[in-house]
Protein backbone atom coordinates (compact mmCIF):
# COMPACT_ATOMS: atom_id res chain seq x y z
CA UNK A 1 0.00 0.00 0.00
CA UNK A 2 2.77 2.42 0.91
CA UNK A 3 4.60 1.61 -2.31
CA UNK A 4 1.47 2.36 -4.35
CA UNK A 5 1.11 5.73 -2.62
CA UNK A 6 4.78 6.50 -3.20
CA UNK A 7 4.50 5.63 -6.87
CA UNK A 8 1.43 7.85 -7.19
CA UNK A 9 3.14 10.75 -5.46
CA UNK A 10 6.32 10.35 -7.53
CA UNK A 11 4.38 10.17 -10.81
CA UNK A 12 2.60 13.49 -10.29
CA UNK A 13 3.98 16.57 -12.05
CA UNK A 14 6.27 18.86 -10.09
CA UNK A 15 3.89 21.82 -10.48
CA UNK A 16 1.32 20.06 -8.28
CA UNK A 17 3.94 19.62 -5.55
CA UNK A 18 3.96 23.38 -4.93
CA UNK A 19 0.44 23.07 -3.52
CA UNK A 20 1.70 21.02 -0.57
CA UNK A 21 3.15 23.08 2.26
CA UNK A 22 6.64 21.96 3.21
CA UNK A 23 6.96 19.46 0.36
CA UNK A 24 10.28 19.42 -1.45
CA UNK A 25 10.41 17.03 -4.40
CA UNK A 26 14.21 16.89 -4.39
CA UNK A 27 14.37 15.86 -0.73
CA UNK A 28 11.54 13.38 -1.21
CA UNK A 29 13.21 11.69 -4.19
CA UNK A 30 16.54 11.58 -2.32
CA UNK A 31 14.86 9.94 0.68
CA UNK A 32 13.19 7.35 -1.56
CA UNK A 33 16.51 6.51 -3.21
CA UNK A 34 18.26 6.35 0.20
CA UNK A 35 15.59 3.91 1.43
CA UNK A 36 16.43 1.59 -1.46
CA UNK A 37 13.28 1.90 -3.55
CA UNK A 38 13.85 1.42 -7.29
CA UNK A 39 12.83 4.05 -9.84
CA UNK A 40 10.56 1.60 -11.67
CA UNK A 41 9.23 -1.89 -11.00
CA UNK A 42 11.29 -4.75 -12.39
CA UNK A 43 8.78 -6.70 -14.46
CA UNK A 44 11.02 -9.77 -14.46
CA UNK A 45 10.75 -10.07 -10.67
CA UNK A 46 6.94 -9.93 -10.51
CA UNK A 47 5.47 -13.33 -9.64
CA UNK A 48 2.32 -13.17 -11.78
CA UNK A 49 0.64 -16.39 -10.52
CA UNK A 50 1.02 -15.30 -6.89
CA UNK A 51 -0.29 -11.82 -7.66
CA UNK A 52 -3.33 -13.29 -9.42
CA UNK A 53 -3.91 -15.73 -6.57
CA UNK A 54 -3.77 -12.90 -4.01
CA UNK A 55 -6.18 -10.77 -6.03
CA UNK A 56 -8.57 -13.72 -6.34
CA UNK A 57 -8.37 -14.33 -2.60
CA UNK A 58 -9.08 -10.68 -1.87
CA UNK A 59 -12.08 -10.79 -4.21
CA UNK A 60 -13.40 -13.83 -2.36
CA UNK A 61 -13.00 -12.02 0.97
CA UNK A 62 -14.85 -9.02 -0.42
CA UNK A 63 -17.68 -11.25 -1.64
CA UNK A 64 -17.94 -12.91 1.79
CA UNK A 65 -18.27 -9.48 3.39
CA UNK A 66 -20.71 -8.04 0.86
CA UNK A 67 -23.29 -10.85 1.24
CA UNK A 68 -24.14 -10.18 4.89
CA UNK A 69 -24.06 -6.41 4.33
CA UNK A 70 -26.56 -6.72 1.48
CA UNK A 71 -28.83 -8.88 3.64
CA UNK A 72 -28.58 -6.36 6.49
CA UNK A 73 -29.45 -3.44 4.23
CA UNK A 74 -32.52 -5.28 2.94
CA UNK A 75 -33.72 -6.04 6.45
CA UNK A 76 -33.26 -2.45 7.65
CA UNK A 77 -36.27 -1.26 5.67
CA UNK A 78 -39.83 -2.55 5.78
CA UNK A 79 -41.32 -4.33 2.76
CA UNK A 80 -43.46 -1.36 1.70
CA UNK A 81 -40.29 0.81 1.29
CA UNK A 82 -38.26 -1.86 -0.48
Amino acid sequence: MVLIILIFVRSRPERDAADLAGYDATQFNAAIKAAGYPDKADHDKINVPVVLALLTLLMLYEAMVYGPIAALLVELFPARIR
